[in-house]
């Protein structure tokens, strides 16, 4: 714990048989500065997380998604991941809010 649930490239925590992926969750200091998980896209860290967990409970199933990804988050280096995160309100005074991060 390093103000937040610190986890490798693979989104496994200290303990290799948790996982974890989120608003509340950053990769670990030795991957050059801490990158906080709430940058990013949350469908696509979800999927990511859920590639990582298919690859340790199943290794002979088929890979849904891009196999690269899994391969490329090598214990050095982290996932490439590329979609934006986006906010879409609609003001109660009905202008409509959108913000791409």
């Amino acid at each position: 714990y390093d103000g937040r649930l610190v986890v490798d490239s693979k989104l496994r925590t200290s303990d290799p048989d948790i996982y974890a992926g989120g608003d509340l969750t950053k990769f670990s200091r030795k991957y050059r500065h801490p990158v906080y998980h709430d940058q990013y896209n949350p469908w696509e860290l979800g999927r990511y997380l859920g590639m990582c967990l298919l690859e340790a409970v199943d290794p002979l199933a088929p890979s849904r998604g891009s196999p690269s990804r899994l391969e490329e988050a090598s214990v050095d280096h982290l996932p490439t991941l590329l979609q934006p995160r986006a906010m879409c309100l609609r003001i109660p005074t009905g202008l409509n809010y959108t913000r791409i991060a």
